[in-house]
């Protein structure tokens, strides 16, 4: 919806994202083992996610062809969370690792449970009342104001990457 209301630009472009993030996954582990740091790696992914995400974010006008190119970007530096599993396992003691793994799975699986109802919270929050056949109608900056969870959520993981041992 956030395309189509800012830049006039159709749904499918969505799945754009969706579809380069699961094909980049195999070439983000593949520059972790080239180079040997697979901190390295996913710290650089996600800083670009950041910057990536506030241009998709705070963009005026965007042609269909710059979408597909920060969609593709997103896609590919975002790719680099399926490394975590890997950082985890090796973050940890053999004893540990079984546990620390399937938090980080049930983690990565059920985020969308906090940030689902936390997206519509926020696009509630600065909602006009404006309805139109029942549906709530929102603006650009109820959007952009709800899409923030997606830098603030690639800080969190820098955080939490910067404030490991190894």
């Amino acid at each position: 919806m956030f395309c189509f209301y800012v830049w006039g630009i159709s749904f499918l472009i969505d799945e754009t994202l969706c579809c380069w993030s699961g094909r980049s996954k195999c070439f983000a582990g593949w520059i972790a083992n080239k180079t040997q740091a697979l901190k390295a790696t996913m710290l650089c992914g996600t800083l670009l996610s950041i910057i990536i995400s506030c241009l998709l974010i705070f963009s005026h006008q965007l042609t269909l062809l710059k979408c597909y190119v920060l969609f593709f970007g997103l896609g590919f530096c975002s790719s680099v969370q399926a490394l975590g599993y890997t950082f985890t396992g090796e973050n940890n003691d053999v004893g540990h690792r079984a546990s620390s793994l399937g938090l980080v799975s049930m983690l990565s699986l059920f985020g969308w449970v906090v940030f689902q109802p936390l997206f519509a919270w926020i696009m509630q929050f600065g909602w006009r009342g404006e309805m139109i056949n029942g549906l709530p109608i929102y603006s650009v900056v109820n959007y952009r104001y709800a899409l923030l969870i997606l830098p603030l959520a690639f800080i969190v993981g820098i955080i939490f990457l910067t404030s490991s041992t190894k």
